[in-house]
């Protein structure tokens, strides 16, 4: 139950995130209604022309409410996603094993890591997320004897 409460904080926090975030986006109208500022633009240019007499369409509001509803609707979707990746301990070390390779200069220095990591991992899950990170990591250095190897652990399910 206490951790229940202690998560209020963290939402709380990526929801003002997520509002500040979308108050920036929305500032700017999307690329899709650059033509419709350039046909107001028109039409302010136009001396015969009232500006008043330019009005916002019905059917472009709806599109531009939906637009908005979208952006809400992936916001909301990469918040949960992340929120069930940190609250699952597997999880969120086989993202980690899936990021190594992101942050490593060379395959074989991802391949270093992974290799130091196996020891210390206790989780049948991690370890084989880490196999088969090395198998390709392995197939990208073009030691393919090595990818079989990690291939071959896997199958055969030892987890050391």
């Amino acid at each position: 139950m206490i951790a229940r409460f202690t998560q209020w904080p963290a939402w709380l926090w990526m929801l003002l995130a997520a509002s500040i975030t979308m108050g920036l986006l929305l500032t700017q109208p999307p690329l899709a209604f650059a033509e419709d500022d350039q046909e107001e633009q028109r039409y302010e240019d136009d001396e015969d022309q009232e500006s008043e007499d330019w009005e916002w369409d019905e059917e472009e509001e709806m599109e531009w409410f939906f637009v908005e509803v979208e952006m809400y609707q992936k916001l909301l979707e990469i918040v949960s996603q992340s929120h069930r990746i940190a609250a699952d301990p597997s999880v969120a070390a086989v993202a980690g094993v899936l990021k190594v390779e992101e942050h490593a200069d060379e395959p074989s220095d991802t391949a270093a890591f992974l290799e130091g990591l196996l020891p210390q991992v206790h989780d049948a899950t991690v370890i084989r997320a880490i196999r088969f990170q090395l198998v390709d990591t392995y197939a990208e250095m073009d030691q393919p004897e090595k990818s079989l190897e990690q291939l071959r652990l896997l199958i055969t399910a030892h987890d050391r």
